[in-house]
């Protein structure tokens, strides 16, 4: 059986000094630690820490501004746009691309476009060979994203006999215009693009380093947009397209 402690004895002088001097000692310590926790470079646990972005996700603020600035989350309206887009690359409608898309867009990269004036400019190889967007859905997110799906094609993987395959045209939108654009395609149209490309460089080396530039990884090919380049792409298209009478794939035709 426990037996109490003496009542006595606990509110002695000397134990009760011996609390005391306890208790200072260990609201001394918790004092240096906070101290020491605040000038660290860490920060008490209701603040930030440096460097680290804090992003209000409720559906009336925009990233960039303030409550008083900021446009609800719109996505009829997000969405409206993207087919916009879309359809104005499917349609040979760069009026409506200057009008959807900022002068100041970045980064943009769509078939080595890369500002505004180039994907005007794009239209000339799309035409010339004979590219389709067809348009399948596009899909608001918050707080300003827009990802449009659609199935691309053109007169090359068409002649080899190749499906449609599905790309992804990625956008933010501020304020009615796309602010950034993003295309990203199926990878398995490298196939026909190397093959046209081969096809071209048996041909003329000359026109083909015309008509294709090397990108920043030394590597990728894209579409020179110049006049030059847009008849000779849609000179070799036709060339290319007469070769494969029977839709024969790449790998089945062989080379002259």
């Amino acid at each position: 059986m426990l037996t109490p402690r003496s009542t006595e004895t606990d509110r002695s002088p000397k134990r009760l000094t011996m609390l005391a001097v306890a208790a200072s000692i260990v609201v001394l310590i918790a004092g240096l630690v906070v101290i020491w926790q605040t000038n660290d470079g860490s920060e008490p646990a209701d603040q930030p820490a440096p460097n680290t972005v804090v992003v209000d996700t409720t559906p009336t603020t925009a990233l960039g501004g303030d409550d008083s600035d900021a446009a609800p989350f719109d996505a009829a309206a997000l969405t409206t746009v993207g087919e916009q887009l879309v359809t104005a690359l499917n349609t040979d409608d760069p009026d409506t691309i200057v009008q959807l898309v900022s002068e100041s867009a970045e980064p943009i990269s769509v078939f080595g476009a890369t500002s505004r004036d180039d994907l005007v400019n794009l239209f000339g190889w799309i035409n010339a060979s004979d590219w389709r967007f067809e348009p399948q859905a596009c899909e608001a997110r918050e707080p300003n994203q827009v990802q449009c799906t659609v199935l691309q094609s053109n007169a090359w993987a068409t002649a080899a006999g190749a499906d449609p395959v599905e790309g992804t045209l990625s956008m933010n939108v501020e304020n009615g215009q796309v602010v950034s654009l993003l295309y990203l395609f199926d990878n398995s149209y490298g196939e026909y693009f190397a093959d046209f490309y081969r096809f071209v460089l048996d041909r003329d080396r000359d026109d083909a380093a015309a008509m294709w530039a090397t990108a920043g990884d030394g590597r990728t090919l894209w579409p020179t947009l110049t006049d030059e380049s847009f008849e000779l792409f849609e000179q070799y298209t036709g060339e290319y397209v007469e070769s494969r009478p029977n839709n024969t794939t790449p790998t089945e035709q062989t080379s002259p």
